[in-house]
């Protein structure tokens, strides 16, 4: 209204002059009040589903939306039991499954590819050994909550489970001890002259630099997204750019110029 853009409803009176906003306003606060009470109907009846053990969200990787609850889906189900067998038995890490899952040519329910993050979900989500997990966000997960926290609900769901329960629990203590050892700093944080400047020949994306290795990496590779590893020292790199830069220099192709910084 303060620019000129008058409000108009189809399905509620609206009067002309003072009386008019006067109702329109009393409209509005009805409708905020209604808005915010079925948001509250909604998150309790969610809730109490929640609590009955009934899978409210889109069906993970292994399971498909049946009548009354999750079912299995065969083919995606032994992808999944072979995830949780390669990280518990086999030590492989999220990154390097991710990887195996995309050269196999296994899609995401969403179409997408596998990333090291995703393993994880997979391997932390108690829907395969036959739970419900609810209200459980994403900046909460960060912190490395465990599905035992009180701020979540975790039951008995009504669906069948891929993975036995006290494996799945093997499982979480692999991933507890893990998330406790000393941390590294993470690749590509060192700065270095090239950085933002490599890009990986298969994929496109950026070559990082890796100081514990002395070299680039490509950083969709370390996720599991890129097929192939496309590592090069730094001084095998470095030295090629500076004599290419020479070369062009000499052969008078292009012009430059001095600055002291």
């Amino acid at each position: 209204q303060k620019v000129g853009v008058e409000v108009i409803s189809v399905s509620e009176p609206a009067i002309e002059g003072p009386f008019g906003s006067l109702v329109e306003r009393i409209i509005e606060w009805m409708d905020e009040y209604y808005s915010i009470r079925l948001s509250g109907e909604v998150k309790r009846g969610m809730t109490e589903n929640a609590h009955r053990g009934k899978y409210q969200t889109t069906a993970p990787f292994g399971y498909r939306t049946g009548k009354e609850h999750l079912e299995i889906v065969p083919e995606e189900a032994e992808y999944v039991r072979m995830i949780f067998h390669k990280f518990y038995y086999d030590h492989m890490g999220y990154s390097p499954i991710a990887s195996w899952l995309n050269k196999l040519g296994i899609k995401s329910h969403r179409g997408g590819v596998w990333e090291n993050r995703t393993v994880k979900y997979v391997l932390q989500n108690p829907v395969y050994k036959g739970y419900v997990r609810w209200n459980v966000g994403k900046e909460y997960l960060r912190k490395g909550a465990s599905v035992n926290s009180p701020e979540m609900i975790c039951v008995k769901g009504n669906h069948p489970a891929i993975i036995e329960e006290e494996f799945f629990d093997k499982v979480q203590e692999e991933i507890a001890r893990q998330y406790k050892l000393p941390k590294s700093r993470p690749a590509g944080s060192y700065g270095h002259w090239l950085g933002n400047l490599l890009k990986c020949s298969c994929c496109g994306s950026s070559l990082t630099f890796q100081r514990s290795n002395n070299g680039f990496q490509c950083i969709s590779y370390g996720k599991g997204k890129c097929p192939e590893s496309h590592f090069v020292r730094a001084n095998l790199i470095e030295q090629a750019i500076i004599d290419t830069l020479e070369l062009r220099i000499s052969s008078g192709s292009i012009t430059y110029s001095e600055e002291k910084v």
